[in-house]
């Protein structure tokens, strides 16, 4: 009987599965790992920009917008924004923004020029006072603002482009006629082109320089009258002024440059 030959037996179809099983096993591990990788990367960076926008939101939250009821002839509300900060290295200013017959508070919003008087200024407000306010109901307003906590009881520094400009002009006439009531209110005054300047006296404009409240009257270099309005208040209220690019609104055609030229004036006083 002849022996049987021997035979080197193969790997079994078993084995042969049972590696490439193996093999498959690694392969979807590594692959996963690397995906959950990719996706903790991806949640860690929604999360860090929602902390971003969360901090954009807290900062813009700075600004309030509000509304003060009011016991006056000319309007029964007055809506405003404001913001307050503690970090200002200009811890006594407030600074009141009034606006034009054809704009509203929203217009200092727009175009950026709260944002940035925000960021330097201790207290900035700005009002939807009708341009029809006279002296009394400004002063009614401010009294108003001081007594719901809005602003402090400290004179403050007025922005007034155009026809709001009068409300100012009429504080230095209410001096002169009656007490001294208008001394202690106005820090400071930033007419720019007030078509009421044109109107008032030589003595009303006195007053100003009389009682040593600074002025910077703006301008456009497009805007005749305006240029016109601001030589009576150089001449007769020590006014210093300023040429801004642009037409009638110029604090709405130059807005960094107009923040420039008031933030420089403001540190003067």
């Amino acid at each position: 009987m002849k022996p049987k030959p021997t035979t080197h037996s193969k790997p079994s179809t078993i084995l042969i599965l049972t590696i490439l099983a193996i093999t498959i096993t690694i392969a979807s591990f590594l692959l996963k790992t690397k995906n959950t990788t990719s996706s903790n990367e991806i949640i860690k960076n929604k999360m860090e920009q929602s902390q971003d926008s969360s901090s954009s939101s807290t900062s813009a939250s700075e600004i309030i917008e509000s509304k003060l009821t009011l016991s006056s002839s000319i309007q029964s509300t007055l809506d405003y924004y404001q913001c307050t900060s503690s970090s200002s290295s200009l811890p006594s200013v407030q600074v009141v923004l009034l606006h034009g017959a054809a704009f509203t508070k929203q217009d200092w919003f727009d175009s950026g020029i709260l944002q940035k008087l925000c960021k330097e200024l201790p207290s900035v407000t700005a009002l939807d006072l009708t341009v029809k306010a006279t002296s009394q109901d400004f002063v009614q307003v401010y009294q108003s603002l001081v007594k719901e906590g809005v602003l402090k009881d400290e004179p403050i520094v007025v922005i007034s482009p155009s026809a709001s400009g009068k409300a100012i002009v009429d504080l230095a006439s209410m001096f002169i006629n009656s007490d001294n009531t208008f001394a202690p209110f106005l820090k400071a005054w930033v007419p720019v082109a007030c078509p009421a300047v044109g109107d008032a006296s030589q003595s009303t404009l006195t007053a100003f320089a009389s009682l040593d409240i600074p002025i910077l009257a703006v301008y456009g270099d497009e805007d005749v009258s305006g240029k016109k309005r601001t030589e009576p208040l150089v001449t007769y209220a020590k006014a210093k002024e300023q040429m801004l690019k642009g037409r009638h609104p110029v604090y709405l055609d130059s807005p960094m440059e107009l923040v420039e030229v008031f933030l420089n004036f403001v540190k003067s006083l």
